[in-house]
C-alpha cells in the first residue's frame, strides 16, 4: 500500500494520445518488411525511390496543411520534422486558433485540402468535440490545432526540441 498517496499523470488528457497511435486511431504501427532473401536485392533501388517519394509527399502534405491553416487565420504555425526522432510519424504541424469555432473550421479545411486535392485519408481525429486541442492523424503527418491556453500548457514544440523546424513561409492566397 502507498499510505494513501495517489499518483496522477503529470498532464492528463489528449497529450497521452501522441505516445501510441493505436490509442487514438486504432491503426497498427508501421512494420518493416522482414523478408531478407536475396531476391530483395533486385528491388532495393525501387524501395529507396519510393521511400524518398513518400518523404517528399509527406512534406508536401505537411506544407499544404500549414498553408491551409494560415489561410484560415491560424497563428504560430510550426512544422516539426520528426523523422530522426521517431518512426511513428514524419511531421507535426502545430497551429493556434483563436476559438473552438475557428479550430473546427481550420480542421475541416485541412481535411478537405488533404482529401480532395492530395488524395489523402485521415486515420484519426481526437478532441474535436471537446475543443482546446484537435488532433488529426494522417499516418505520417499529425496535425495539432490548439487554443492559446492549451498550447502554452502542453508546449509540444518544446517537448520535441530535438526536432528540426521546417521553414514555412505562408503564401498570400490573393497572389
Amino acid at each position: 500500500m502507498g499510505h494513501g498517496r495517489r499518483v496522477e499523470p503529470l498532464r492528463p488528457g489528449p497529450f497521452q494520445l501522441i505516445w501510441t497511435r493505436q490509442s487514438f486511431c486504432g491503426a497498427a504501427p508501421r512494420t518493416r518488411n522482414r523478408n531478407t532473401e536475396r531476391r530483395d536485392v533486385a528491388t532495393s533501388s525501387l524501395k529507396k525511390t519510393s521511400s524518398v517519394n513518400s518523404r517528399e509527399r509527406a512534406l508536401a502534405r505537411a506544407l499544404a496543411a500549414a498553408q491551409t491553416a494560415h489561410e484560415n487565420r491560424a497563428r504560430d504555425i510550426e512544422i516539426l520534422d520528426l523523422r530522426d526522432l521517431t518512426t511513428e510519424f514524419d511531421y507535426f504541424v502545430i497551429a493556434t486558433g483563436g476559438s473552438t469555432r475557428q479550430m473546427h473550421a481550420i480542421s475541416e479545411e485541412i481535411d478537405h485540402k488533404l482529401e480532395d486535392d492530395l488524395k489523402d485519408r485521415r486515420l484519426g481525429l481526437e478532441g474535436y468535440q471537446q475543443g482546446g486541442w484537435i488532433l488529426q492523424d494522417y499516418g505520417d503527418i499529425v496535425i495539432h490545432l490548439f487554443d492559446a491556453k492549451t498550447r502554452d500548457y502542453y508546449r509540444l514544440d518544446e517537448l520535441w526540441t530535438g526536432a528540426k523546424r521546417v521553414p514555412f513561409t505562408p503564401k498570400d492566397p490573393a497572389k
